[in-house]
Formats: C-alpha cells, sequence, structure tokens
C-alpha cells in the first residue's frame, strides 16, 4: 500500500527514471524545491524534442505572425486601389511616376516625391478609416506647387516636348486633388454611391 510517508522516495524515483538524473542528483533537485511538475530536464522527451507547450508557444507566435503580414497586405491593396480610383498609376500604393518628374533631381527632389507619396497613403488610409484630415490637401497643394516649379525648369533646360511635359502635369493636377478626392469616397453614404469600403475592412466598389 503507497503512503503519504513514500511520496518523496517516488519523486525521486521518477527523476531517476524520466530525467536520468543519478540518485544524488536526484536528491539535490529535490531537497532544493528545483523540481515542480511539468519541470523539462534533458532527456526528458524522445530525440532531443522540446516539451509540448514551447512547441505550442512557437505555433501560436508564427499564427500571430502570418495573420500580422496578412493584415499588412491587405491593406496595401486597399491603398493601392483607392489611388488607382483617384487616377494615380501606382505599384501596391507606391506612386509611378512620370518620366519627366523623375528628371527633376537632387535631393529636394527625392524629398517632395517621396512627401507626395506619403501624403497620398495617408490619406488613402484615413479614407478608410472613414475620414481624412483636411491638413492632407493643404500640404499636398504646397508639395505640388514646388515639384511644378522644378518641373519647369526641367521643361526649360531640357526643352521636352509637349506630350512628355503635359503627361508629368496632369499627373500633378490628378496628385493635388487626391486628397480630396479620397474624402469624398470615405464621407460616401453606404448606399446610393460607389465607394471603396469594403464590409471586411477592405476595399471593393459597392453600389
Amino acid at each position: 500500500m503507497c503512503t503519504n510517508g513514500n511520496r518523496p522516495g517516488r519523486l525521486l524515483l521518477a527523476l531517476v527514471v524520466a530525467c536520468g538524473l543519478t540518485a544524488a542528483d536526484a536528491r539535490a533537485q529535490y531537497s532544493s524545491g528545483g523540481y515542480s511538475p511539468g519541470m523539462y530536464f534533458p532527456g526528458a522527451y524522445p530525440y532531443g524534442a522540446p516539451p509540448p507547450f514551447r512547441s505550442q508557444q512557437s505555433n501560436y507566435q508564427n499564427n500571430n505572425q502570418k495573420g500580422s503580414q496578412a493584415s499588412q497586405q491587405k491593406g496595401a491593396d486597399g491603398v493601392s486601389l483607392m489611388l488607382t480610383a483617384c487616377g494615380l498609376p501606382n505599384d501596391g500604393g507606391n506612386l509611378r511616376w512620370p518620366w519627366a518628374l523623375n528628371l527633376v533631381g537632387t535631393a529636394e527632389g527625392d524629398r517632395l516625391r517621396g512627401q507626395a507619396q506619403a501624403l497620398c497613403q495617408v490619406a488613402a488610409r484615413q479614407a478608410q478609416d472613414g475620414k481624412v484630415s483636411p491638413q492632407l490637401g493643404r500640404e499636398m497643394t504646397q508639395t505640388v506647387g514646388q515639384l511644378r516649379q522644378r518641373l519647369r525648369v526641367v521643361e526649360e533646360r531640357l526643352l521636352l516636348n509637349h506630350s512628355v511635359y503635359d503627361e508629368a502635369d496632369n499627373f500633378l493636377d490628378r496628385l493635388e486633388k487626391a486628397p480630396d478626392a479620397l474624402a469624398g469616397m470615405a464621407a460616401a453614404p453606404e448606399s446610393g454611391h460607389s465607394h471603396l469600403r469594403g464590409s471586411d475592412g477592405g476595399n471593393s466598389y459597392k453600389k
């Protein structure tokens, strides 16, 4: 018959058998309080496999990472769709600039293109959430105005033909109007108008 008095002996035996400890090591583990149920010891699982709780934790982290990546991709697709609806060609939300505007070089040109793109992306994300800040439109107007000035300098220096210049000028027109266009999409009611906000939080056309 097993009694409570035999419990320490059973625990020591379990440590010796399951963990591959010597009798002396098992006594030291038990006496120091270093053993607790579920504690992981090398050799306690076959072929060095990690204990089950570690595997479950790893699976949980992997699933969270995949969910986060899917959510980010979905958001990028929504931004791209909304910018396309504004007449702005893009790749995943990154604007495809006309050739003439890419000729606006120097660090200042890079800064202005980057700022305009960021303003578009922020406005598109705000439109997904239902409201676009008017400040974005004011900042876009200033940025586009500076790009126009530099485009004229490029046109005078390189004698751009009319079609190349007009392509860039029309692009800047659409770019300047983008925040207002996106604000209109965000303000459109659920029925009676087309807009780009899907019922699942993504973006899709609705009638």
